[in-house]
């Protein structure tokens, strides 16, 4: 059986996770590589998914265990700000990366390169595509695994905020249920007054 995942100690890496998103990657790159005998290699052919879905699986398990360790050290504030600081990342990198393969195609003439990168209508209709690129609905070949990566991990700190607002909301009412099972300073008073009348009123009071 495989065993849990150890606890990185500093900035250590756990060479398991690398060694499978490398795999993955190499996968991906056969999988896109036209009429290469490697691809015959990889899950494509043999299951229900490809090698993209193993690197998002991937992906996922190294977020746990990075925001995890965030969350034990610095609390549920150090995820939020790190998982929108990631989150933000890739979403600047995946607005460059489109600009960038627009550029390229239409440096080399647009033609051919344009209609199979999907970069055509940026060409034609830069404003209106660019648009729906910044609301992640438009993408050139390739790139849209950059999208769903910006909305999970934006997803992710949008649970981490509501979590922490959740933990917030709950303290105060259980300090209020503590409290309200705690006598009170007055009714400790007059309980022990009442105690003293009643010792005086039975002559079992005794003066020290």
């Amino acid at each position: 059986m495989v065993g849990e995942l150890p606890e990185l100690k500093g900035h250590a890496r756990d060479l398991r996770i690398d060694a499978c998103r490398g795999i993955a990657l190499w996968w991906i790159f056969l999988d896109h590589v036209p009429n290469c005998i490697g691809s015959w290699l990889t899950l494509r052919h043999y299951g229900f998914g490809d090698a993209a879905e193993i690197f998002m699986f991937v992906s996922g398990v190294t977020c746990a265990l990075a925001y995890g360790k965030a969350r034990r050290c610095e609390g549920w504030t150090a995820v939020i700000r790190r998982t929108l600081w990631r989150s933000w990342d890739i979403y600047v990198a995946f607005l460059l990366l489109t600009l960038a393969c627009a550029i390229l195609a239409h440096l080399a003439g647009g033609g051919r390169l344009a209609d199979e990168s999907n970069t055509r209508i940026l060409l034609d209709h830069p404003g209106a595509t660019l648009a729906h690129a910044v609301i992640l609905q438009y993408s050139s070949v390739n790139t849209d695994v950059l999208p769903i990566f910006v909305l999970l991990i934006g997803i992710a700190a949008m649970i981490a905020t509501a979590t922490l607002l959740n933990l917030i909301s709950i303290k105060p009412r259980q300090q209020s249920a503590i409290d309200s099972t705690r006598p009170s300073e007055n009714s400790r008073t007059i309980m022990s007054h009442s105690r003293i009348g009643r010792d005086f009123a039975d002559g079992r009071h005794v003066f020290s």
